[in-house]
């Protein structure tokens, strides 16, 4: 039986989504009534824990029969990877992901800062001016929920003060370089399949064409009756209708990765804009990205900001250039970068931080 061609797809995005950590049950409850795809909170839960989906058939304990798994003779959903990351995330037991997640669009950092004071987290929260104003006034804050008397911090300064911190992560020409080579390189190790079915079809389509060549100098040497001609040109042309449909399928190799790239290149050029005008899932993910810990915020700013590895190496890049240069004067970078995190791609690449 074939999966449900509305509803599969459905399903298995939310498997991936949940994988992700980024999403509570409740998230996902939300988020695919809209889409279409109606189900309650208890069956949400069975659900995720349904190995049907990764094409295994549950086989109950009998006499002295241990219960066990046995492969389906159904199409899977998703992969048992995905699976049994779900399991992690839903169970608590995955350390692969780290559950960060914005509340609001006004505080993307929650959870993300914490309280330099008593070391709670901060989360976002409202205060206004008190009703009796003529023009009622509200005002955005972090804060811990601390018992302590602790400070709290205006939102605005807290972001403007990010904001200038990630202005500061500008890469070199040679980082670029670099990183441009490096995209180009995950690219093509992601996608080897692809490329690999992209150049048979290629070969293939190649090969008709040569054939169809020689068919037509035959017939116009009088070596073959023209009803086998028509014939076997025929088949041809079909062949080739069907190896270049099965290639549009695949899309244009070179024009998304041509995407890919200039979307890394202009994510790292441009982080502090890019940051800014994104929504709080996206902003969530790039801090999850960035920093390898949590904020402080401490007397009107951050206390030394945890980049990681990578970011820190672009941010310093031309002291670590100059201080891996050899004597020839060449240059090894010792760290590599990262490449664009999961979720922060071109939303034509189909792919948590």
């Amino acid at each position: 039986m074939k999966p449900d061609p509305i509803v599969a797809p459905l399903v298995k995005k939310l498997f991936e989504d949940y994988s992700t950590g980024l999403y509570t049950q409740q998230d996902l409850l939300k988020k695919y009534k809209v889409k279409g795809l109606k189900i309650e909170r208890s069956a949400l839960s069975r659900l995720l824990e349904n190995p049907l989906y990764m094409g295994m058939v549950k086989v109950p304990a009998y006499k002295d029969e241990p219960e066990m798994l046995v492969e389906g003779l159904h199409i899977p959903l998703i992969s048992k990877e995905t699976f049994y990351i779900v399991q992690g995330v839903k169970n608590g037991r995955t350390n692969l992901i780290k559950k960060l997640k914005g509340k609001n669009d006004n505080f993307p950092l929650t959870s993300f800062l914490t309280c330099p004071e008593c070391g709670q987290v901060l989360y976002g929260s409202q205060s206004n001016n008190g009703k009796s104003k003529k023009v009622t006034r509200t005002y955005n804050y972090y804060q811990c929920n601390s018992k302590h008397t602790c400070k709290r911090y205006r939102v605005e300064i807290i972001h403007n003060k990010l904001e200038l911190a990630l202005q500061n992560i500008k890469p070199a020409k040679e980082v670029l370089e670099l990183f441009e080579k490096i995209l180009i390189d995950e690219y093509k190790n992601v996608k080897t399949d692809r490329l690999k079915d992209i150049n048979d079809l290629d070969k293939k389509i190649a090969d008709i064409g040569y054939n169809q060549m020689m068919l037509t100098e035959k017939f116009g040497l009088d070596k073959i009756k023209e009803e086998v001609y028509n014939k076997l040109m025929d088949c041809y042309e079909k062949e080739m209708i069907d190896l270049k449909a099965a290639k549009a399928e695949l899309g244009d190799y070179q024009h998304d990765l041509d995407k890919y790239v200039s979307f890394g290149l202009s994510l790292l050029t441009n982080l502090s804009e890019f940051y800014k005008n994104a929504g709080v899932e996206v902003k969530t993910k790039l801090l999850g990205s960035i920093f390898s810990n949590k904020l402080e915020f401490f007397e009107n700013s951050f206390r030394t900001l945890p980049f990681n590895e990578a970011i820190s190496l672009i941010g310093n890049y031309n002291k670590a250039l100059g201080r891996n240069k050899n004597k020839k004067g060449s240059s090894q970078l010792r760290t590599s970068l990262t490449v664009p995190g999961v979720g922060i791609e071109p939303t034509h690449l189909s792919t948590r931080v």
